[in-house]
């Protein structure tokens, strides 16, 4: 009886995050969520399972295929960032989603294999299990293209290890925020006989989006008035011409990594 892998997609469409569950198989692999940040949009068909999802590098043409090679390769290899995602589908020529569920399958592959300890690359015999673990169930001659192609996209990919070397730097042990949003309140000051609005005030309502994976820290919500919006302004620039200090220093010169200004 072949074990294979029996995945399925769950997307929660607030966050954009796609968890692949799957069954007990011979590898043993621990279940992990995948960050799919490019969100489907209206009309687009979810794949509903892993092998779905790593079969659709298939579907780009050659030239698509190099510049998808060439994005990989570069400094944020294989991160389905939203605006990333966004980008990349732009230059490429297909939807975001077809991207960003392409980049996180390959994440997840990726971090399943062994690491050949020489080199720090995965190890090819590792990525040969896994793919052979997988039922495609499609003709032999696309089956060949598929997984050719990802082990272009994984094994011959010496940046990846170093970009997931560098996104465990960046974030640490502790949450990051990841994005923000705001909106403005005008709340209206009545009256006696609470007839006629007197004035307003506005206030700011400010979302602080983070990576935690727990929901009570997701998502950091305050508000402000104007003044504390100017004071966190300040606090904003005070960072950036720090951060523009480090640029400019001679001692760090050359040492600040292209990861940082992606």
């Amino acid at each position: 009886m072949r074990t294979g892998y029996q995945r399925y997609v769950k997307v929660n469409k607030s966050t954009g995050c796609a968890t692949y569950a799957r069954s007990h198989d011979s590898f043993a692999l621990h279940s992990r969520s995948i960050v799919a940040m490019a969100e489907p949009s209206v009309g687009t068909v979810l794949p509903s399972s892993l092998d779905e999802i790593l079969a659709s590098v298939a579907e780009f043409d050659d030239k698509q295929f190099v510049e998808l090679v060439q994005a990989t390769s570069g400094p944020e290899g294989l991160s389905a960032d939203k605006e990333r995602c966004e980008k990349l589908a732009s230059e490429i020529g297909v939807p975001p989603a077809a991207v960003g569920y392409l980049l996180s399958a390959l994440n997840f592959v990726y971090s399943a294999l062994p690491a050949a300890t020489e080199h720090g690359s995965p190890d090819s015999v590792g990525l040969n299990n896994i793919l052979n673990g997988i039922d495609f169930n499609i003709d032999s001659d696309r089956l060949d293209k598929i997984r050719s192609r990802i082990r272009t996209l994984l094994i011959d990919n010496t940046n990846i290890s170093r970009y997931k070397k560098l996104v465990r730097l960046r974030d640490g042990f502790i949450r990051s925020a990841i994005s923000f949003s705001s909106f403005v309140d005008l709340r209206p000051n009545f009256d006696e006989e609470k007839t006629v609005i007197s004035s307003v005030i506005p206030i700011v309502q400010f979302r602080v989006r983070t990576n935690s994976s727990v929901d009570a820290e997701e998502n950091i919500v305050f508000q402000m008035d104007r003044k504390a919006v100017r004071r966190l302004k300040e606090a904003v620039d005070y960072v950036s011409r720090k951060l523009d200090a480090i640029d400019a220093s001679d001692f760090l010169i050359n040492k600040i990594d292209e990861f940082d200004r992606e």
